[in-house]
């Protein structure tokens, strides 16, 4: 049995992962660490090109079901996710000789969440979409909640510091799947077997992660666990919540703008989206490498910690600030060259979603903060009142100005999220955002 409290700081828990794996040592951590950025950024790369030649091919109206079936699917995500999945991590790295037990439960707990959410995502498509394509098209799409539940055994590779079996299979049957989608597109393929590959994606994924699982033998011998099951569900909660907030504040500006706009016009939107998120590896690869460095600085004081903190908001904020720029003026050649004319009209709302990568790149470094300080209770609160201001400028800007009222509420919910709640809830942390250091607290 672990003796560690339940209500750990992400700190102490990274403590725990490292003391229980010494072993393998800080080595194996930042290989491990390794791995799973580097599928970050190739799949990211990779979904980025094939996204935009397959909008291209189906055009706007098509384009639109598909993106409107991921907005529902996402709204379910959290839902048929429990928030449990760094919870399993976590119990696995803890009570490794639990992991038959904890792996049973979390697969029945998945597995069932899952299909509630599948059956939850059909009910809302169906209720508002009437079209039988759209329907077919959601329904499709939406079996991937189902197979998520896999995720499940990939926590027990993670917890071992072992993800790169895991990178490796998800990177072959991403490479897999995007040949299949240009095959579709070659051979001229109707929309619904888009939406059929992205779940089968899905489905190989799980499939492969079960094979390895057994592959380096290990029997299934799952079982599950009442009494860890409603600890799971517990803990599991508030991040079900603030996951649940984040994809309300991502996804909700497109549901609207179907509703308000027409399909046309969340198919255009849609698709210019991922020209400007692709851009958010480049901070994810940063504080990836800088959280180490950080947290070594956190142990000499609180003034060698903010002033760390400072150079690593200064760094992110200056490069995000380029990257906006940067697509402010490459906007219309890649609109251009990637989907083509018919989402011309989408270049000035690509410019200005453009600058999102503002707010989410200094979003990612206070979360380093929060991670280190044990704050990681704020996350909630931050997410949350990104998801108030997006259903209210989304509301508002939407109806008057569609896609560019979508993109402007876009920045509003994410610049809220990440910089403007801190000035009421961790002040400091708010100036030392803008690179400000007013007082040497962001320790306590």
């Amino acid at each position: 049995m672990s003796t560690d409290p339940p209500g750990a700081s992400p700190r102490v828990l990274l403590d725990t992962l490292i003391a229980r794996s010494r072993g393998k040592g800080l080595r194996a951590i930042a290989g491990n660490t390794g791995w799973l950025l580097g599928e970050k950024v190739w799949r990211a790369l990779l979904a980025a090109l094939v996204t935009a030649w397959v909008a291209r091919y189906l055009g706007p109206t098509n384009y639109a079901s598909i993106a409107y079936a991921l907005a529902i699917v996402t709204f379910f995500g959290p839902v048929a996710q429990l928030g449990i999945s760094n919870l399993i991590v976590r119990d696995l790295a803890r009570e490794p000789g639990a992991a038959g037990e904890i792996i049973g439960t979390g697969v029945v707990l998945r597995m069932g969440a899952g299909l509630l959410g599948l059956v939850g995502a059909i009910a809302f498509l169906f209720a508002t979409d009437p079209t039988a394509t759209g329907r077919l098209v959601g329904a499709l799409i939406a079996g991937q909640l189902v197979f998520q539940s896999a995720e499940v055994i990939d926590c027990w590779f993670q917890s071992r510091l072992e993800s790169r079996y895991g990178v490796r299979l998800r990177l072959v049957v991403s490479l897999v799947m995007s040949a299949l989608k240009v095959g579709l597109i070659l051979a001229k393929m109707p929309l619904w077997t888009f939406a059929l590959a992205i779940s089968l994606e899905f489905g190989l994924t799980a499939a492969a992660i079960a094979a390895a699982y057994l592959w380096h033998g290990q029997s299934v011998g799952w079982r599950f666990s009442a009494h860890r099951a409603r600890g799971l569900l517990h803990e599991g909660l508030p991040f079900m919540a603030s996951a649940l907030a984040i994809a309300i504040y991502m996804r909700f500006d497109q549901v609207l703008l179907r509703q308000i706009d027409g399909v046309e016009a969340l198919g255009i939107f849609a698709a210019i989206v991922p020209l400007a998120q692709v851009w958010q590896i480049v901070p994810v690869s940063i504080v990836a490498s800088l959280t180490p460095v950080i947290a070594r600085e956190a142990e000499k004081g609180p003034e060698a910690y903010a002033q760390a903190l400072r150079a690593m908001f200064l760094l992110l904020g200056a490069l995000s600030l380029a990257i906006a720029l940067l697509i402010a003026v490459a906007a219309g050649p890649a609109v251009n060259l990637l989907l083509g004319q018919a989402y011309a009209g989408a270049v000035p709302a690509l410019r200005v979603y453009g600058f999102t990568n503002i707010p989410v790149a200094l979003g990612l470094a206070w979360n380093v903060w929060a991670t280190i300080s044990g704050k990681g209770k704020l996350l909630l609160i931050n997410t949350v009142a990104g998801s108030v201001v997006s259903l209210i400028a989304n509301l508002a800007l939407i109806p008057r100005y569609g896609v560019m009222g979508a993109a402007v509420a876009a920045n509003l919910s994410y610049f809220t999220s990440a910089l403007l709640i801190n000035y009421v809830t961790c002040r400091d942390m708010f100036f030392l955002q803008l690179g400000i250091v007013r007082k040497v607290r962001v320790a306590e």
